[in-house]
């Protein structure tokens, strides 16, 4: 239990107040004090951009602003929603405000590119500082990794209660190595591509080997430390050669509901297929389809690397300080309340798709939870786009397959940043997709490009 900032005598019934409009007029106007019955309170600002892809002020983020309102009698959370309907103007209303130093107190960030930009630009706080001096939380309280993947330069920007790992699925009989290179992906590939019974990898297309292969790869081709880069490498060709061998489908996550789950309890298999995991119950649902515990290895880089700690569970955004904040620490206490065991214990899609918790024991309370008993009831049933549908027990998730999770985890490394190298990279390909340029030339593009970057950072 952590300690609160103090108690109301009498409970009370209050109200979660949303802003409207365009955010920035919004938090101009926002006054330091409310009036709530008998008491007056500070208030703090909490911003979020309405529209953003993979977030949505959902019940949990509510429910946590109403308990904290009424859990102490000396601050008062009012939401202010920047944009209305539009990401593009919900943004550009936050940068507004942080330029005339506005910014609210706590911030709702929908991924990681968004919370690096704020915090390259001094907008919101490092949180380390915030962790090493809490007296009831510590770095060693966040399950192994997690934490590394949300810094940038040593810093941590925000907070995201849930994490998802992020990796190539291999299937058991086949796979004998924890990773796969991108040279054995190809192989494997060409001697298969003429064989009807063997899917080699679900649903492979240009932008799938683009995200999971090239991007993936970009740390071979830059140094990073000496601010050099060399796209003109005939693994860089190769790859960019092997990815137009396909269509040009967009790329998406490969579902394993309906006709790809009932395919998977037929037995056509494919070898590989790129999944986030985000909960115990997920990785019991494969095994339960396929009948095999799937194997994690990564993704098909030149060197083969490990799986990639990921957040991007919809509903819980990255929680961040801002910088003008007059009320840091009360931020940060609003933050830690989504840490503690019981919003893990109380988030009804812990082990469902949500995610898994960052703290150590969220993550053991929710593995315990899985081992004892299924989700689903013991029982579950998939219907496909023809109409057939096929029953199969569900059975929990076994002390096995917890083990082989933490063991994943531990070989989970963070993503390094490539956001601006990646953008060159998808933009040139196109030209090269098209027919519009030669490989060499869009090769030397990207080289001249991405140097020109590296050289301005």
């Amino acid at each position: 239990m952590r300690k609160k900032i103090g108690y109301l005598t009498t409970l009370l019934c209050l109200f979660l107040l949303t802003g409207c409009g365009n955010g920035a007029s919004e938090a101009a106007t926002q006054p330091d004090k409310v009036q709530t019955q008998d008491t007056e309170r500070t208030v703090l600002t909490f911003g979020y951009i309405d529209s953003s892809p993979d977030l949505d002020l959902d019940s949990n983020i509510n429910e946590r602003i109403v308990t904290f309102n009424k859990g102490q009698d000396k601050y008062f959370i009012e939401v202010i929603k920047y944009g209305e309907g539009s990401y593009k103007d919900g943004l550009n209303a936050l940068n507004a405000d942080i330029s005339a130093k506005k910014t609210p107190d706590i911030i709702a960030i929908d991924g990681k590119s968004l919370l690096w930009q704020l915090g390259n630009k001094g907008a919101i706080e490092d949180l380390y500082p915030y962790i090493d001096q809490d007296e009831e939380l510590s770095r060693e309280d966040f399950v192994e990794n997690t934490l590394a993947n949300f810094e940038r330069d040593g810093k941590l920007y925000g907070m995201n209660p849930f994490f998802s790992i992020s990796s190539i699925y291999g299937d058991p009989d086949i796979m004998t190595s924890d990773k796969i290179t991108f040279q054995e992906l190809k192989t494997m590939y060409e001697e298969n591509k003429d064989n009807d019974e063997m899917l080699v990898y679900n649903g492979l297309n240009r932008h799938q080997l683009l995200v999971t292969c090239i991007y993936k790869s970009i740390s071979s081709f830059v140094d990073k430390e000496n601010g050099k880069c060399n796209f003109m490498d005939e693994r860089f060709r190769e790859m960019l050669e092997f990815s137009k061998e396909f269509d040009d489908t967009p790329y998406s996550d490969v579902s394993f509901d309906s006709e790809n789950s009932i395919r998977l309890m037929e037995g056509t298999l494919p070898l590989f297929t790129d999944r986030e995991l985000n909960g115990f119950e997920q990785y019991t649902h494969y095994r339960e389809l396929s009948g095999k515990s799937w194997v994690f290895m990564g993704f098909p880089t030149v060197d083969g690397c490990n799986p990639k700690i990921t957040t991007k569970a919809i509903g819980a955004p990255f929680l961040a300080i801002g910088r003008d904040s007059k009320n840091k620490e009360a931020a940060w206490e609003f933050i830690c309340t989504f840490l503690e065991d019981k919003f893990f214990l109380a988030n009804k899609d812990v082990n469902r798709g949500k995610g898994f918790p960052i703290t150590v024991s969220g993550f053991e309370r929710a593995a315990q939870r899985a081992v004892q008993t299924s989700l689903s009831n013991g029982e579950a049933s998939i219907t496909d786009d023809m109409g057939r549908t096929i029953s199969y027990s569900m059975e929990p998730t076994t002390e096995e397959e917890v083990a082989y999770i933490k063991e994943v985890i531990s070989r989970c490394r963070p993503e390094e940043n490539y956001d601006e190298i990646e953008n060159i990279i998808s933009e040139e390909i196109l030209n090269y997709w098209n027919d519009t340029k030669s490989v060499e030339e869009v090769m030397e593009i990207i080289q001249n490009r991405a140097q020109l970057y590296l050289d301005e950072q």
